[in-house]
Formats: C-alpha cells, sequence, structure tokens
C-alpha cells in the first residue's frame, strides 16, 4: 500500500475507520525503519543535558524502543487496522531482523494464537497471548531468513470459540554474510520440540538462535561484548554495549548495559563506573517493581583486574557495595595483573555466591555479608600451606577429576537442609596460568558435575565428560527433562585466523553421543531456549531518564592555562555525543586525558589510572566516555591528550 494513503487518511478523522475499511485490500507490510517517520506524531521529547553539538549524536536506545512502540499505538488509533488487513511490521526495534509486530484491532475482545510454520511441524512455533483485547500488538518470533515465512493466526472468543483464521506470509531478508551457514549439523537434536539453542559472546561473535537443522531462526542485529548477553527473568536480559568501555591494565570493561527482551525492545539504559565483565546474575530476593539488585564481574583496579565483585541497583543505577577478592585470597597470589581472573558467578540465596577463578582453578563459595570465603576446591597444592588450606574441600572417590582454568560454574541442585549441591563446571583442563602436579596432561576439556557436601568439606566426581579441547571460554548445560549434558565447547579449534566451536549432547550414564553441531565462529557459551517463553506483551512505561547510574565525572583542572592546543589531525580519533556523554573513540590507552574547554574554566577526565600490558587488547579501538551532567552552562571545547601531546578537536557542545 502507498505512503500516499496514509497522508490521505491523516487529514481525516472521524470517517477514518469507513475509509480504511473501503480501501484496504491486503496488509500493509513496512519495517522499524519506517515507523521513525511518525515519530513526530508522538507529543512527548526527552529532556537532554547537551542542547547544541557539532559533533555526531547518537539516538537513546530506551527512548527510541518507546517511540517505536506508541508510534505502532498510534498508528492503530489513528487507522484501524483490522484482522484482514493488519499492520505487519518486520524489525520494529532495529534489533532482531527476524521479528516482527502484527498491529490490528477486532471488533470483539479475543484472545490471539499464531503458529510460525518450520519445515516440519517439530521446527514449528506456537504462541497464544496471555490476555484478551481489542488492540492487539502481536510480538512475532522464530521467523526463517530469506524466506517467505507462513504464520496461521486464530482468533478465539473469551468463551475460547474460535472466531476467526488466517495465513500471513512475512518475506525476510538474508542473514549476515558472517551467519551464513555458520552451524553445521554432525548428529541432530532429538525430541526437542520448540527449542532453539542460544549461541552468545565470543571475539567478534553474534547473538544468535539456531534451530536442530542449524538454521538461524533469530539473531541481534547489534554485537554486545565478547562475553555476550546475561539473562534475567520475564523474558529480559542484559545487554553489555560493545563500543563504550573503561580501560583497565588488559582487556577494558563494559560500562554501558541495556535491560531488552527478546524482540529487541529496550527498557533502561545503565551506567556502571568502572564497568564489568564476564558475568552478571540477578541477586535473589531483590526484585521490586522498579528494578532489582544484580551481582556482575568487576576489578579493584589497585594494580589488579578481574578481581573484584559489585551489587549494582538496576532500580536506582547505583552500586551499593563491593567485594575486593585480593583481601581473602593468599597474597602470594597477587603479584601479576590477571591474577584471578573471575568468569562466573552461581547464586545459592541473597548473601551466598560460588565463584570461578580460572587463574587459580578454583571454586569457591563466599558469605558476601561476612565478606569471607567458606569452602574452596581447587588442586590440593594450590592452598597448601596458606590460611585457606583448613577450607579446602577433600577430593572423594577414587577416581576424583582434577579441573584446571575452568568456566561457567552453575548450581545445579541444592539442599541447604543437607549442605548439599551438585554444581556444573566446564573444565577447560589448560595449565597456561599456574602449575599444579594433580594436571595430567590430557589434551582434552571437559564437562562435569561434583556433588559437594559442605558439612564435611567433602566433593566427589559425578561425571567428567570428555570433549574437544577449549582453551578458554564454554559451558555446561544439563537438562534435567531428558538428563542429557551438552558441552559447549567455545574455543575449540582457536588461533589468530581460525576459531570455531563444538556443541555436543551426550548421555551422562555412558557417554553415548546424542547430538554434535559444529560452529564457524567461537562464542562464549551456549544454552536451549524456548523462545515463546521469552515474549513479552505488556507496554512498557515512559522512560523517566535518559539512564541510570552515573560514571565517573571529570574535574577542574587548574593548570591548563598555559598549554598550546595543535590542531588533531589523526583520522584515528572520532567523537560524538549520546545523552549527556562525550564519546572519544581511539586506540587503547592512547587517550590519556579529555578536556572540556569552556569560557572561563577547563575540565578534564583522567584515564592514565590504568596502562596496557598485553600486546593482544592494546590493538582495541573503543569510546571512552565523559559525563557532562553537572557542568556549568555554557559551551565547551572539547580537547585531547593524545599519546603524550595536547590537541584540539573542534568539536564543542552546549549544555
Amino acid at each position: 500500500m502507498g505512503n500516499q494513503i496514509f497522508h490521505f487518511l491523516s487529514i481525516i478523522t472521524d470517517t477514518a475507520k469507513i475509509v480504511v475499511k473501503r480501501k484496504w485490500k491486503q496488509d500493509t507490510c513496512r519495517n522499524g525503519a519506517w515507523l521513525r517517520k511518525f515519530h513526530g506524531k508522538i507529543p512527548l521529547e526527552m529532556d537532554v543535558v547537551i542542547q547544541k553539538t557539532n559533533a555526531p549524536t547518537k539516538k537513546n536506545l530506551s527512548w527510541h524502543s518507546w517511540k517505536q512502540e506508541k508510534t505502532m499505538e498510534w498508528l492503530l488509533n489513528k487507522f484501524h487496522f483490522t484482522f484482514d488487513n493488519m499492520l505487519i511490521i518486520q524489525n520494529p526495534y532495529g534489533m532482531v531482523p527476524l521479528s516482527s509486530m502484527l498491529v490490528f484491532e477486532t471488533d470483539e475482545t479475543c484472545m490471539v494464537e499464531y503458529i510460525v510454520r518450520g519445515k516440519t511441524e517439530e521446527r514449528s512455533f506456537t504462541y497464544r497471548t496471555k490476555t484478551f483485547s481489542r488492540q492487539h500488538m502481536i510480538p512475532v518470533l522464530g521467523l526463517y531468513a530469506a524466506g517467505r515465512n507462513v504464520v496461521d493466526v486464530t482468533l478465539y472468543s473469551e468463551k475460547m470459540k474460535r472466531m476467526g483464521h488466517r495465513s500471513l506470509i512475512i518475506v525476510t531478508n538474508t542473514l549476515p554474510n558472517r551467519l551464513q551457514n555458520i552451524v553445521c549439523p554432525d548428529q541432530k537434536m532429538r525430541g526437542r520440540k520448540h527449542e532453539l539453542m542460544m549461541v552468545t559472546g565470543g571475539i567478534k561473535g553474534y547473538t544468535y538462535a539456531f534451530d536442530r537443522d542449524g538454521e538461524v531462526r533469530w539473531y541481534l542485529a547489534r554485537l554486545p561484548r565478547q562475553y555476550g548477553i546475561y539473562l534475567l527473568d520475564h523474558g529480559r536480559f542484559m545487554y553489555p554495549e560493545r563500543k563504550i568501555n573503561s580501560p583497565t591494565y588488559i582487556n577494558p570493561h563494559s560500562n554501558v548495559m541495556y535491560e531488552m527482551d527478546f524482540m529487541g525492545r529496550v527498557y533502561e539504559v545503565f551506567h556502571v563506573s568502572g564497568g564489568i565483565h564476564h558475568c552478571l546474575t540477578p541477586r535473589p530476593g531483590t526484585e521490586s517493581e522498579w528494578g532489582r539488585e544484580v551481582l556482575a564481574a568487576a576489578s579493584s583496579l589497585r594494580s589488579r583486574m578481574e578481581d573484584a565483585i559489585i551489587c549494582y541497583d538496576t532500580a536506582r543505577g547505583k552500586i551499593l557495595e563491593k567485594w575486593d577478592l585480593g583481601q581473602l585470597f593468599p597474597q602470594k597470589y597477587l603479584k601479576r595483573k590477571d591474577w584471578a581472573h573471575l568468569n562466573a558467578l552461581s547464586c545459592c540465596d541473597k548473601d551466598h555466591v560460588l565463584i570461578s577463578l580460572r587463574n587459580l582453578h578454583t571454586i569457591a563459595k563466599l558469605d558476601l555479608a561476612a565478606n569471607e570465603i567458606l569452602w574452596v576446591a581447587a588442586p590440593q597444592d594450590m592452598y597448601e600451606g596458606t590460611e585457606l588450606e583448613s577450607k579446602m574441600l577433600k577430593p572423594e572417590g577414587e577416581n576424583f577429576h582434577y579441573f584446571f582454568q575452568q568456566h561457567a560454574v552453575k548450581i545445579l541442585h541444592m539442599d541447604q537442609k543437607k549442605e548439599r549441591m551438585s554444581v556444573l563446571i566446564f573444565d577447560n583442563h589448560c595449565i597456561t596460568k599456574r602449575k599444579s602436579r594433580y594436571y595430567d596432561g590430557k589434551p582434552k576439556s571437559y564437562g562435569c558435575m561434583y556433588q559437594i557436601d559442605e558439612r564435611k568439606k567433602k566433593i566427589r566426581t559425578v561425571f567428567a565428560i570428555p570433549c574437544e579441547l577449549s582453551p578458554t571460554r564454554s559451558n555446561v548445560y544439563f537438562d534435567s527433562n531428558r538428563e542429557s549434558v551438552f558441552t559447549m565447547a567455545g574455543s575449540a579449534d582457536s588461533s589468530e585466523l581460525y576459531d570455531c566451536a563444538y556443541i555436543s549432547e551426550w548421555n551422562p550414564q555412558n557417554g553415548e553421543l546424542l547430538s554434535k553441531y559444529v560452529v564457524k565462529e567461537g562464542f562464549f557459551r551456549a544454552f536451549p531456549i524456548d523462545p515463546m517463553e521469552y515474549l513479552t506483551e505488556g507496554k512498557r512505561r515512559m522512560p523517566l531518564d535518559l539512564h541510570k547510574g552515573k560514571l565517573r565525572p571529570p574535574v577542574r583542572s587548574e593548570s591548563m592555562g598555559a598549554v598550546e592546543w595543535k590542531l588533531i589531525r589523526s583520522k584515528e580519533i572520532h567523537i560524538s555525543v549520546i545523552d549527556d556523554l562525550i564519546l572519544v573513540q581511539a586506540q587503547d590507552h592512547k587517550i590519556e586525558k579529555v578536556f572540556l574547554v569552556g569560557q572561563d574554566m577547563v575540565w578534564e577526565k583522567d584515564f592514565t589510572n590504568t596502562h596496557q600490558v598485553s600486546e593482544v587488547f592494546a590493538k582495541m579501538i573503543y569510546d571512552v566516555a565523559i559525563p557532562v551532567d553537572g557542568l556549568p552552562a555554557g559551551k565547551y571545547q572539547i580537547n585531547i591528550q593524545y599519546e603524550g601531546e595536547y590537541f584540539t578537536t573542534n568539536r564543542w557542545f552546549i549544555c
């Protein structure tokens, strides 16, 4: 349907519904980019800190998602799309290309059910709305790429009587080149109706989900940091920004996060001072109407990194508490920057958490309230003669399997009365960081389950399933319904030029291989999901803030009056603006200071509190962020200290 019909209808108010019924003879299919043409119809605008700038400006993703949703509502109220003549918006929020929103109204209150037809019935997806309504905005997931997807839609009355049925055709674009044929089934999964395998993270990895044939049925167009997304609940996840980071001694940390759903709708933007890495998990018993507490891996940055835990309150955007692991472990281990390499958190309850420290071959249970270690599990020679020797779990059984440089500790089952738990660990089984006499030298990685008796301080191997050697990343997934185990070897066959992975399903009783997939790009972790369980229908409320949380602000500079500023000519430097942040993009640690030069004073943000010790991460290019909320009103020139020299950038802003 041509845009001229929308122009024609926009000047008609009372008779719009009549005109639509006469004129429309087919569905109207558009995409999320087309929706932005109507944003001006939504009267509310957000308050901005930076009023004017000559630097490129990026959009606030939370506000953009809300405007997209309100625009669909406006179009529905204005033009009264019907069940027979729907408005179909593909990729409505610009994040999930294999998604659509069905927008229409019905004369009577009803429930909507749809089936996305798969190539077989087992690969079809069925969704039914949880409420009855007259106005409908129905999210659709599970579409095939580069094809004509058949979606069967059925209406039911409040008495569950069938009111209407029709089939839609939704045509989708091809996958990005890197996702085409990315999964090669070697032995296909069986009996997993309505399930996809989610893959996330990796060096340059997309987040996507594929079916039993290896076909991608969902993916995020935007790449997160290499640790991927972090699942929350209620169909949402936390997405760490890839391009905005805080420099550290090795791997920079993401200090901007988005709370999103599987349609790509962004609910909140969070700023986290110092940034996070590797893992984030909800803290039990802390959820409220406006948010919850989450625990995340952070860094002490006291000449050390990846050795701290923070508690972040998403309701207020505030770091409530920080635990420095360097205060709990033997001081002899703190001599290197990345002495611990915290890479996983698994909560027992609000105040007790299991952690995985890769570079110490250690998992440990912490009491956060008391700030103490309750027990550690590691090769026996790790803590002999130290203050933690008495807290070591004793291996039980003749064939105990020791783990080395492990990832992804996860509590599978816990009996608090008996003080017992079962945990999963991916044993990367490498020993490049610290030597141990218990290492057997086998060139394999393992998917492991252990049973821990906390009262007796004993640990027993339930199983250790060998798989392809995966030196880093990776995880284990246990399917309690089928009692099968997945080894997600996310960095197998890894080198500078080649990086692939293997997803294998096993019978833990006899070691039989049940299914196997070769993934052409490595990942951080993978897990099965039913995408229909993650769909959310409720309307989101208008964002109250540009973001929650604050980054470390610039401070007033007292000694810049005599500096002679050169004109920057390097093409490596890019400056942009988002919300109340000035973003300066360059290679890692080359930006030493950023100066905001006002009429009467100069403000500076210093990034020289750390230095890079790894050649690999020294090549990374990303944005450092300078918040300007709180600066006196006025015009500011953006200047920088870059590799020891002072430059003016010819970029300015007014706040």
